[in-house]
């Protein structure tokens, strides 16, 4: 894993696009997506025990994750992808062509879940 230095242009809003791809490749070394809502848990750590996350499912829009990927695999993203957040990730097969899609389009990318 490379290290990186903080530098003025991680806050400069008028980077060109080309510093900008390098900056973000260079410091993040982690994606998380969550491709739908449904969790079938309702553990007392996380906001899902106060929110309804079962009674219905919402998917993630597939061009917007289209759109994620593509962008990073403009940048050769090779770092982590992650696949959770408040969700069950393994609850619905959608996941499963997710990660074709995926791997399709970021060969290099450690594509990992918490369930």
């Amino acid at each position: 894993m490379s290290t990186f230095s903080i530098t003025l242009d991680h806050f400069s809003s008028e980077l060109k696009p080309d510093r900008a791809k390098a900056l973000f490749k260079a410091s993040v070394n982690q994606v998380e997506i969550e491709t739908f809502t449904y969790c079938n848990r309702a553990c007392w750590f996380c906001p899902n025990s106060r929110i309804d996350r079962r009674s219905e499912n919402r998917y993630m829009d597939e061009a917007l994750y289209l759109r994620i990927l593509n962008e990073l695999a403009a940048i050769e993203y090779d770092q982590v992808i992650t696949y959770s957040r408040y969700n069950e990730p393994l609850a619905d097969r959608i996941i499963l062509t997710r990660l074709r899609q995926a791997r399709q389009l970021l060969p290099k990318a450690c594509l990992s879940t918490h369930t």
